[in-house]
């Protein structure tokens, strides 16, 4: 690390240790209940057993009723003893035993307030109102339930010290849509952390419920299209929607579930949420059978697997009453368009959060700008010791590190002035910003996207593109941010981006510009000068090397990978056939895309792509693909098709063959189904 003389208000060892904190990049995380036990490699993966539920490539079903009949029918027949999977068998009128451990379990959930403790309690919330219906809880099991509830810390402005993170966007709307829930079922009773009664809960959660729903609507999500944080943030807003009382609340929840609907649909290839994330995990890149969206993805579409027994979107789907829109599962007939593009925008970009109506000087904006993972940069971080402070945030475990020296910090409102004469701080990386986004999708492949995204900088769990050809032939390139693979630190090894590349996508053809300086971060941990793809030739009927392409083959579809830099195949250890390793800070990556409809047999295809003509100079590329033309693109200026500048940015919030909106509007129109549906979030307010 480079020497740094500064002229500090503060110690420079305070503001060291101030730097150090990281509000999710150290966070645990917990599997879904009912999903697949996590691989501590890539190469442990072995899906040759279908499990409780087989794959389904093409519609398992041809209705929604019956769909949902089938995944309630699964349920019930897999989680016998919990309480969750008595919902499904109780839905059916079939007899239900609840095992006294699993209730004991879910209470100490509860009560011991985790990290993850919310993903407990939403789904507990939809036990006790369907207990109401069905009566299958024994009295002590609904007392222990309601007692566990009633005692739950709902937000930071509560007493009390806690273990949970509540400040991401997929948390923020989890505890909030809990805390309304629990108030409507118990609107007399006293809340023991602050005793408050249930109407006073409801009042206190409904308006920053409708605020979360309406940003979404708006502006996207900051953590875009997450195979993993999806299910968490459905099963807090179909719960409001089939539940809330209120009708203000259930429809604006039902048109949020409308919306999440459309942004999955929009990207499935083959039952694979097959796309760019803005946060991910290793889990959930290396193969696509383990996205913890894919339950309600089989549920609504008919495609893919139901890969847990108690997803936390499907199941509350399958137990209540809402339906999603016919534009919305008309989506599974664009699967077999010859071709179909999407394009999305998520997220506002730093410098452009006063234009939206925030304040990084607002206290009532610093959950918003946490959940956009704004948490210590210059802009923000007076503000964020203020919040910390009148919240008492100094004591929880994801702060602790910071302790008492940051308490020495003057808050004189001047750290963000020091911060600005400084290197960049290693937790910058956890911002989410703005995502401009395509996915080009055939009958044969997807390839995928995030255009232009934050070329240079720090990344975290973020999953910058993705080709794919089948549930477990998935490619793509990251510059790591560890050796290993682990939910503990990110990014990791597979999981997230150390460095951004600077990428761009043209229909089938993609470009990803490395350009790495080898300068840490102020208390980063690694920093590792070279490009991998992922490229797991077992999934391949076929895989050639030749002209310096890779080139790989899964039934009619085809990929051509291709590195400036020389490439080699780690041959032993874990990645070993998975892993291509191109040494250098500075790399151009092309993938390109093809099928047999239009490029003829996979040796035609690999001929046309050997002849391409492809022009280095220096972080620019040219290359004369097949089929589109001169394509040329740097780590400076735009993406040009023949000559034609290609826009890679102030994309709508939507645009494809089924669905539009603009950005900032809050209103979709879907035009998909028998007859064209607008979906406005601004109606009745």
């Amino acid at each position: 690390m480079r020497k740094i003389k500064l002229n500090l208000q503060v110690p420079a060892s305070v503001i060291c240790c101030f730097l150090s904190l990281s509000l999710y990049n150290t966070t645990s995380y917990a599997e879904p209940a009912g999903s697949v036990p996590a691989e501590p490699a890539a190469t442990t993966r072995d899906w040759s057993q279908p499990g409780p539920d087989s794959y389904s490539m093409t519609p398992f079903a041809p209705t929604f009723e019956e769909r949902k009949l089938a995944y309630l029918q699964f349920c019930s027949a897999n989680t016998r003893g919990s309480i969750f999977g008595a919902i499904c068998s109780a839905t059916l009128g079939k007899p239900v035993s609840i095992n006294d451990a699993d209730v004991k379990k879910n209470v100490d959930t509860l009560i011991a307030q985790k990290d993850c403790a919310d993903f407990t309690a939403i789904r507990v919330i939809r036990v006790l109102y369907k207990n109401k219906q069905y009566n299958f809880l024994k009295p002590e099991q609904e007392e222990a339930l309601r007692n566990a509830m009633l005692g739950f810390k709902y937000w930071v402005d509560e007493p009390g010290a806690d273990e949970m993170i509540s400040w991401t966007e997929n948390h923020q709307i989890l505890f909030h849509a809990s805390e309304y829930l629990a108030g409507q079922l118990y609107p007399d009773a006293v809340f023991k952390n602050n005793g408050k009664n249930g109407a006073w809960r409801m009042q206190h959660a409904k308006p920053m419920i409708l605020k979360w729903i309406e940003r979404r609507a708006r502006w996207g999500f900051s953590e875009w299209d997450s195979n993993v944080y999806y299910d968490e943030d459905l099963a807090a807003i179909v719960n409001l929607a089939d539940l809330a009382q209120d009708p203000e609340v259930a429809r604006q929840a039902k048109l949020a579930v409308d919306l999440m609907l459309l942004d999955i649909g929009s990207d499935l290839f083959k039952g694979v949420y097959a796309t760019s994330h803005g946060r991910t995990y290793y889990n959930e890149v290396i193969t696509g059978r383990r996205d913890s969206t894919m339950s309600i993805s089989k549920l609504v579409w008919g495609i893919g697997k139901f890969n847990s027994s108690e997803s936390m979107s499907a199941l509350p789907v399958i137990t209540g009453g809402y339906t999603p829109p016919a534009g919305i599962v008309a989506l599974n007939q664009s699967y077999d368009m010859p071709e179909f593009q999407n394009l999305e925008r998520h997220g506002i970009p730093l410098n452009k959060i006063t234009k939206y109506g925030l304040s990084f000087k607002n206290l009532e904006d610093v959950p918003t700008l946490f959940g956009m993972g704004i948490y210590s940069q210059p802009e923000i971080v007076d503000t964020m010791l203020t919040f910390a402070d009148k919240y008492n945030l100094w004591n929880h475990p994801f702060m602790k590190e910071a302790g008492e020296a940051v308490r020495k910090i003057p808050r004189t409102g001047q750290l963000g002035k020091t911060l600005r004469a400084m290197p960049p701080i290693e937790p910058y990386r956890t911002l989410l910003g703005e995502a401009n986004k395509i996915t080009y999708r055939t009958p044969d492949y997807s390839l995928s996207t995030a255009q232009d995204y934050r070329p240079g900088e720090m990344g975290n769990q973020h999953h910058i593109w993705q080709a794919t050809l089948s549930p477990d032939a998935i490619v793509f390139v990251t510059n790591p941010g560890s050796l290993e693979d682990t939910h503990e630190r990110t990014p990791t090894f597979w999981g997230g981006q150390n460095r951004f590349p600077r990428n761009a996508q043209y229909k089938n053809v993609l470009i990803s510009i490395y350009n790495i300086k080898n300068e840490k971060a102020i208390a980063e941990r690694n920093l590792f000068l070279y490009t991998h793809a992922f490229f797991p030739k077992k999934e391949f009927e076929r895989v050639e090397e030749s002209g310096g392409w890779v080139f790989g083959k899964v039934a009619d579809g085809y990929i051509a990978l291709r590195s400036q830099a020389p490439v080699k195949w780690t041959a032993e250890g874990p990645q070993a056939g998975l892993e291509l390793v191109a040494e250098g800070a500075k790399n151009i990556w092309i993938c390109v895309m093809g099928r047999s409809a239009v490029d003829g047999s996979f040796e035609d295809f690999m001929s046309k792509i050997k002849a391409a003509k492809v022009n280095y100079e220096g972080v620019k590329v040219s290359f004369d693909a097949p089929g589109i033309g001169s394509v040329s693109f740097g780590w400076t200026g735009p993406l040009t098709v023949n000559g034609a500048e290609i826009p890679l940015k102030n994309y709508p919030l939507f645009d494809n063959p089924y669905a539009h909106s603009e950005f900032d509007s809050g209103v979709i129109t879907l035009t998909g189904g028998a007859a064209e549906q607008v979906l406005d979030f601004s109606i009745g307010k």
